[in-house]
């Protein structure tokens, strides 16, 4: 039993060092089979097309090397390849026009396929309905330019080359929008694939058109020093009552870059020349006009849209007010705030003011569909500022930077009173939290249509990129990650509880409660001291194993809410955590505060009237406490923070020792002073249970070998901001020989705590052999300077190292249980 036991351990580690991930397999397993089925239309790394294809999104951000890219023709064939994908769990993108820039959301790596929908380019008008037929892989170029034909057009993309899918499924802003309301708004009907199942892949639209054709606009040009005088006129354009439908403006500025300046879009859905409406701005001097009589089209097609390689966007919303604009003016044009953007290659900034009327919400409304996106009727600014840069390296850096300044407006539209919690989904960043902005209700609501339509969540657990569009497809964000199935059925209030406390997924409490574990079995394999090897009795390690669990959740909830309440300003500032719950807003410092304390009582609570001897069990857990609570700072202080979070894990060792009712230190005896008196300690024990002491001490280089490899996700982060770490410390070349170090030492005092209590062979053949190659896979394969790598090999490398310790903990256990006939079924 024992030995297979151990072989098992043993292939699973072995299969995992040996080459690609599991989701990689799956991947290349069902694009094989997409080959057989689809061979016309699926593309493989060796296909000739495949580079190009891989390359047809418009940021570089966007970009990825997907196992394969299937580019169906059909319905019939998008939902054979869903099914497909479906069947073997493997995670796709879908791609329409492939403007978004956010990460995976229209592309994939090796882990995925991406559906590619442009060979769905089908446009018919039917002028008896006035709807148009629209394939979702279109983009708005051919759709504008077969309804031309007929002198109507459609609430559609400004940018002709935007894709219909994403644009109408992330809500989709048009010039059209005061009259019409939203794209998604004007959706007649969505043709999904597993129709029988209400959910599905979108593979075409049935969309509202309306006669507007020849219209009089297009841009004026100015330069940066007019910046003010153009903002004071949106705010005068803004506050003109009543408003002019007919009138749309956008406002530009690039404001790193005086040679292009600031543009502002003028469009007016009638052919007249230069129209009231636009008053406030005639008199601000230009540098180019080329406004004038045209077809909407012809003026959507001169659209000027930056040729940069990588891009990435923030969105925010706030009440048109004169002097906040005058204050973004000011944080959008300021050295100190531009410096960093303009540090990068090609660095580039622009801002751009959307308005939008009341009237866009109230006329979508009227269209009878509705939508959830919890959208206020009244006059609004959707804002978007826009970084571009050249190098890949500088991802994270454009991205802070940018976030920076976009939470200095939306702080400063909200100490004004004018923030507007909406984010337009087509113009947020990968990690904004869109969906909460639209409000509790409507992401109950949400939860609702999800379980109904999409109850295997789908969505959910295999699209990992972009943001939902609109209420079609969806999907709840936690923290960057998909929410955990049970989460989704939570009130809307309770989510970000959950995520600061790291429920969903439990690792973090797994972390904890593992040393707790390790204790208590150990204190249950050496119950008998020296003189016996008879164990605890099972009903009381099981007693022990339960309390620790109910205190190891309070105590998780605890320490990382109080970790979040004192990091939250510096999260603020680094991409992997500022969608936590405190730095986004989802909760405030005082509830965290709150939170924190209540479940720090559950703790107390556990610990008082669940333990054997709760005052000595008190001063256990003393040390515990204090380590925890100095843990966030030890990041600014020390290099070796990862040492400390290792005490403050592998102190729950003692803890487990104290719920069996053990004495793991001898240091009362010690005060007592020897038998007879005197001051000889011939016969005194140690101070501390050496079994116990070289499991801590494994347990504290265990932490550091698997936080060293999480911190590298964060490392240039952590450097920037002045934060200190052993990734930081040893960088991307020394990491790895410090961690094989700290593992031959880990692996040493394992052998060392097995052999202090006289554990049998399968302990070694199980915790030993597990833990060395579990980590040492996860030492060998894991990429440092990928973030992705790091998370994956960190999340499945603890796992296994834990489960392996656990688990030769328990093979001796067994058979001590066993030799002594004190199995329940003896």
């Amino acid at each position: 039993m024992f030995p297979g036991l151990a072989a098992s351990l043993l292939t699973a580690a072995v299969a995992v060092s040996a080459g690609p991930a599991p989701s990689q397999y799956r991947a290349q397993s069902a694009c094989s089979q997409l080959k057989s089925s689809l061979a016309d239309v699926t593309h493989l790394p060796s296909s000739p097309q495949y580079s190009a294809l891989c390359n047809e999104n418009w940021s570089g951000t966007a970009r990825g090397n997907p196992a394969c890219i299937v580019r169906p023709t059909t319905a019939a064939q998008v939902q054979q390849i869903d099914r497909s994908l479906v069947a073997h769990k493997v995670r796709f993108a879908i791609r329409s026009g492939g403007h978004s820039p956010s990460p995976r959301s229209a592309n994939i790596d090796q882990d995925g396929v991406l559906i590619d929908l442009s060979g769905l380019n089908q446009v018919t008008y039917d002028a008896a309905s006035g709807t148009a037929r629209v394939g979702a892989g279109n983009t708005w170029r051919k759709v504008y330019n077969v309804l031309d034909a007929y002198n109507v057009t459609a609430v559609g993309g400004r940018v002709v080359d935007v894709g219909v899918g994403g644009f109408l499924l992330g809500s989709g802003l048009s010039y059209l929008t005061d009259l019409y309301g939203l794209g998604c708004d004007n959706v007649v009907e969505h043709e999904l694939t597993r129709k029988c199942h209400g959910k599905g892949i979108v593979t075409s639209f049935n969309i509202s058109t309306y006669p507007i054709h020849h219209v009089w606009g297009g841009t004026k040009g100015y330069s940066l020093d007019q910046l003010p005088a153009l903002y004071d006129a949106m705010a005068t354009y803004q506050a003109t009552a009543p408003k002019d439908l007919y009138a749309n403006v956008m406002l530009q500025a690039f404001t790193t870059n005086v040679s292009v300046g600031a543009v502002l879009t003028m469009v007016y859905l009638e052919p007249e020349a230069n129209p009231a409406a636009f008053d406030p701005f005639y008199s601000i001097p230009t540098t180019f006009d080329v406004t004038r009589l045209q077809t909407l089209t012809e003026l959507m097609s001169a659209q000027y849209v930056p040729d940069i390689p990588r891009i990435d966007w923030f969105a925010t919303s706030f009440k048109p007010d004169r002097a906040l604009y005058q204050t973004i003016n000011s944080l959008t044009t300021s050295t100190t705030n531009l410096a960093p953007v303009s540090a990068l290659t090609a660095g580039s900034l622009a801002i751009g003011l959307q308005p939008i009327a009341a009237t866009a919400v109230t006329a979508g409304r009227a269209r009878g569909r509705g939508n959830a996106l919890g959208l206020a009727a009244e006059d609004q600014t959707w804002f978007v500022l826009d970084v571009g840069w050249w190098h890949p390296a500088d991802d994270r850096r454009a991205h802070n930077a940018t976030a920076s300044i976009r939470q200095s407006i939306s702080g400063a539209a909200a100490q004004g009173g004018h923030g507007v919690p909406y984010l337009f989904s087509n113009d947020a960043s990968y990690d904004q939290p869109v969906i909460e902005a639209y409000g509790a209700e409507n992401v109950a609501k949400l939860r609702e249509v999800q379980k109904k339509y999409d109850p295997t969540r789908v969505f959910q657990t295999l699209v990992p990129g972009g943001h939902v569009g609109a209420g079609h497809c969806i999907w709840i964000t936690y923290g960057g990650r998909h929410v955990g199935r049970w989460v989704s059925g939570l009130p809307a209030s309770w989510v970000p509880f959950v995520q600061l406390a790291r429920l969903s997924p439990p690792a973090a409490l797994a972390l904890i409660y593992f040393p707790h574990l390790f204790g208590a079995v150990l204190a249950a394999i050496t119950h008998g001291g020296y003189d016996s090897d008879a164990p605890a009795p099972p009903a009381v390690l099981l007693r022990a194993c339960s309390v620790l669990l109910i205190g190891s959740f309070f105590f998780s909830n605890a320490a990382h809410a109080w970790n979040d309440l004192i990091d939250a300003p510096l999260d603020a500032q680094v991409a992997r955590t500022r969608s936590r719950p405190i730095p986004r807003g989802a909760i405030t410092s005082r509830a965290a505060l709150a939170f924190a304390v209540t479940q720090a009582a559950g703790a107390a609570a556990v610990l008082l009237l669940a333990f054997p001897d709760p005052v000595r069990a008190a001063l256990y857990v003393l040390p515990n406490v204090l380590a925890t609570a100095y843990y966030p700072w030890a990041k600014r202080h020390t290099n070796f923070a990862q040492l400390v979070l290792g005490f403050c894990l592998a102190w729950g060792i003692v803890v487990g020792y104290a719920a069996m009712g053990r004495e793991p230190f001898a240091l009362p005896r010690y005060l007592a002073g020897p038998p007879g008196g005197g001051h000889s300690s011939q016969h005194a024990p140690p101070l501390i249970h050496p079994p116990a002491a070289c499991l801590l001490l494994a347990c504290v280089l265990w932490t550091a070998i698997y936080d060293t490899i999480y911190a590298h996700q964060d490392r240039k982060d952590d450097a920037a901001l002045g934060l200190r770490s052993m990734a930081v410390l040893f960088g991307e070349r020394a990491t790895k020989p410090v961690l094989w170090l700290a593992l031959a030492c880990m692996a040493g005092l394992l052998a060392a705590c097995g052999t202090a209590a006289g554990m049998a062979w399968p302990y070694l053949a199980v915790s030993l052999t597990g833990c060395v190659l579990s980590l040492g896979a996860m030492i060998a394969n894991v990429e440092l300077a990928d973030a992705a790598s790091c998370w994956w090999w960190f999340r499945y490398g603890f796992w296994l190292a834990g489960s392996s310790i656990a688990g030769g903990l328990a093979v001796e256990y067994m058979l001590r249980l066993t030799r002594h006939g004190m199995l329940w079924w003896s």
